[in-house]
């Protein structure tokens, strides 16, 4: 153990040669410090230090003589193993303070400064707050105790989401907005508050966000006392001494689901006045929250620019005259209804649905252009007309109702274990863009799955595709796509029909199973179709449902095996690679009654040299 003080020539990096001393204004001549060295900064030296790469010291302070003035910091991880003490004088830069010690009570003093990130990962430790800690960022307990001693922990700034992980005991917790509109605060525990919990979102438009860390996991604020000015809660269960009665707060409060022991501002149904853009915007009471309903019946020509990270529901049903746009990513709380709408912007920015109860999406032949997420744990989408957006799909939490109408997106994707279902209808899912996965089902843990009567097109072009179904039962699968590339069938799946337009190759991954009723090809000159096996090491099976045959012609397969035997027969028309286990290049054993001018006559068909004939009947008669 030694003392370090920083004693440098001019500007320099923490690591530098030349820049530690014994002794306050002793020659610099000693080591970088490590996690055993105490470090000094005085006021005999205040040339700046940067960091640049990660540092350690035990205890650290900046109040020698008259105090350290110059500039601290850089973007890397500060590891601190003893106490910390800044100066009022100094400037602090980005830095991320991570409290190392394992035994003890380590205090902190911050002297009015802000920091980046703080952690607390000592095991055994004590961290004790001395004054006011301002955090831009995030705090994170992994291991030790956190003591806020009695002081205000205030997270400050612009840093677009912060959070708090563990579960941490605070005195004061203060979060101050600012003026953006997309802040938020997460939790990953449960948090005590013993004095105040004061939340102040910047106004009623750049509004503080209030969650879980996890969507559907609810987290725990306990507190004393509960103070709250434009702010949007979600996951978060309020408890403890203090009200959170909300409903007048100024601002509002905002109600975006999984909420508990929280009464929030009643909701209502909000009128556009004037103004082009959704937050300064004039409405009949106000700027909507995720619980309002926003209605546009006031005549005009104009377009209205949405600008709000998150929305209640939309109704454009009796409006007149309007262009709705997007200018930021969004989160609904609630349905959409595109009526009467003029016209509806292509803007890409994604829309997310995460109403916790039933809602609907009402296009009215309006396109979208943009991705579109159901993440609503509870929550459930229906649709009330087709769907079409050049985005994709995704199904993250909550239920997805077609509605027997025509859904066409770029993309589909529903991989996770969240609870969540799939209804499909008897509708065509046309699947358009240019994508690698455009069905995307592949994790189907908590999936529940209606295939009902719909059709699955893939139309894509330009490159390889796979489809990932998760070995869940479909109806009809259609490859459509263009371009001399490849769809593979990714996964053991169970199909109705199987169609693929002509000059296309379908590959079916090794070792897996595909069951299919029936298979529907082109079967003319110029139009083969090709199944192969992904790779020449093994087989992909075809399987027959439903009884009957497989009978097609002019195909081209290889490395695939037919079951049951005897009910795969690809036509005299048809390429066999030379690799395949009962798939029959010719036509199926039956005798058929078939009629010339009128009159009746058998044909036989041969099977490996053997006639073999069979009787068909119509109306019952052989």
């Amino acid at each position: 153990m030694a003392d370090r003080y920083w004693n440098p020539a001019g500007a320099a990096n923490w690591g530098d040669a030349n820049v530690w001393a014994l002794t306050d204004g002793g020659t610099a001549d000693q080591a970088t410090p490590t996690s055993a060295d105490d470090v000094f900064f005085t006021s005999t030296n205040v040339n700046n230090c940067t960091l640049t790469t990660t540092t350690n010291c035990r205890n650290i302070s900046f109040t020698g003589g008259t105090g350290y003035t110059g500039t601290f910091g850089g973007i890397v991880t500060f590891n601190i193993a003893g106490n910390l003490t800044f100066n009022a004088g100094m400037t602090l830069g980005n830095c991320t303070l991570t409290f190392t010690a394992t035994s003890g009570t380590k205090t902190i003093t911050y002297a009015g400064k802000t920091s980046l990130d703080v952690r607390f990962n000592g095991s055994g430790g004590t961290f004790q707050a001395l004054d006011t800690m301002r955090v831009n960022g995030d705090i994170t307990l992994t291991a030790g105790t956190f003591d806020p001693n009695g002081k205000i922990v205030m997270l400050t700034g612009n840093t677009t989401t912060k959070a708090i992980v563990g579960s941490l005991t605070f005195y004061d917790l203060t979060i101050v907005g600012s003026a953006v509109k997309n802040k938020a605060v997460t939790f990953s525990g449960n948090q005590t508050i013993t004095g105040t919990l004061t939340i102040n979102g910047n106004s009623a438009i750049n509004r503080e966000l209030i969650r879980s860390d996890t969507i559907g996991t609810a987290r725990t604020l306990t507190a004393a006392t509960v103070t709250v000015t434009n702010a949007d809660f979600q996951d978060i269960t309020g408890a403890g001494a203090g009200s959170w009665n909300l409903s007048a707060v100024s601002g509002g409060s905002g109600d975006c689901g999984g909420n508990t022991g929280v009464t929030f501002t009643t909701p209502v149904t909000t009128n556009w006045q004037s103004g082009t853009t959704w937050s300064t915007a004039t409405w009949s009471t106000r700027v909507p929250l995720p619980q309002d309903t926003a209605t546009f019946t006031t005549a005009g020509t104009v377009t209205i620019t949405q600008d709000m990270p998150r929305i209640g529901s939309v109704d454009f049903s009796t409006s007149a005259n309007k262009t709705w746009t997007t200018s930021t990513a969004c989160s609904c709380y609630g349905s959409i209804d595109l009526t009467n709408l003029a016209t509806l912007t292509a803007s890409t920015q994604t829309y997310t649905f995460m109403g916790r109860s039933t809602y609907t999406l009402t296009s009215a032949t309006k396109s979208f252009a943009k991705n579109l997420t159901i993440n609503a744990p509870s929550g459930k989408i229906t649709l009330n007309d087709a769907l079409v957006t050049t985005g994709g799909l995704d199904l993250t939490f909550g239920e997805f109702d077609a509605n027997d109408v025509a859904v066409t997106v770029g993309y589909f994707q529903s991989t996770n274990s969240n609870i969540r279902t799939l209804r499909m209808g008897t509708g065509l899912w046309t699947l358009t863009a240019n994508a690698s996965n455009p069905w995307n089902t592949n994790t189907t843990t908590n999936l529940t799955f209606f295939p009902e009567t719909s059709t699955i097109k893939l139309t894509g072009t330009g490159q390889n595709m796979s489809f990932y179904g998760g070995g869940k039962t479909y109806n009809n699968f259609w490859n459509a796509t263009t371009g001399a590339y490849t769809v593979t069938i990714q996964g053991s799946n169970t199909f109705n029909d199987f169609r693929s337009d002509g000059s296309r190759q379908i590959n079916f991954t090794n070792s897996t199973t595909t069951t299919m009723t029936s298979l529907t090809v082109p079967e003319t000159v110029g139009n083969v179709v090709t199944f192969r096996n992904s790779s020449s090491t093994t087989h992909a099976t075809l399987a027959k449902a439903g009884g009957g045959v497989i009978d097609v012609d002019y195909m081209d397969v290889n490395y695939i095996t037919g079951s049951p035997a005897s009910t795969w027969y690809m036509g005299a028309n048809s390429t066999d690679g030379g690799s395949n286990t009962t798939v029959y290049f010719t036509v199926p054993p039956t005798t058929e009654i078939k009629s010339l001018n009128g009159l009746a006559y058998a044909s036989t068909k041969t099977v490996n040299g053997l006639a073999i004939a069979s009787v068909k009947t119509w109306g019952g008669l052989a």
